[in-house]
């Protein structure tokens, strides 16, 4: 059963219509605005906590437990990335120095099939200690 227990959370303007538990970035040419994870060289910071009208304020996860929508099928303890320009997350495939590390959001602490919740630890900018399998 997939919780959401406090954390540390954010008010940012969406950037775009977001939906409810997704991967978001700081927009890189607006200030305090978030949109959904695209591209390897953007830094994911956290999960919306509720739906977005493009720029209206959207409550952001920064750290603690969230509820994330799973893009695939997902396992307990597997360290979670977004999926690009959906925000969902699926099993990490990051390699160990190169900008896809920089894009794992946390750990999954259940099971979860895919378009499902499931919960994940926050960590972003976690950079894992071994290079994942691709």
């Amino acid at each position: 059963m997939s919780q959401d227990l406090s954390g540390i959370d954010r008010s940012f303007i969406a950037g775009d219509t977001l939906t409810a538990y997704r991967v978001v970035a700081l927009a890189t040419t607006t200030a305090n605005t978030v949109n959904y994870w695209d591209t390897t060289t953007a830094v994911p910071i956290g999960a919306t906590l509720s739906k977005a009208d493009s720029g209206t304020a959207v409550p952001v996860r920064l750290f603690g437990t969230a509820k994330l929508i799973a893009a695939n099928s997902i396992t307990t303890g597997t360290l979670l990335m977004a999926q690009t320009a959906t925000g969902a997350v699926l099993t990490a495939t990051a390699t160990l120095g190169t900008t896809t590390a920089r894009s794992v959001i946390g750990i999954a602490v259940e099971p979860s099939d895919t378009n499902s919740a499931v919960e994940v630890v926050l960590m972003p900018q976690f950079i894992p200690p071994v290079t994942l399998a691709a």
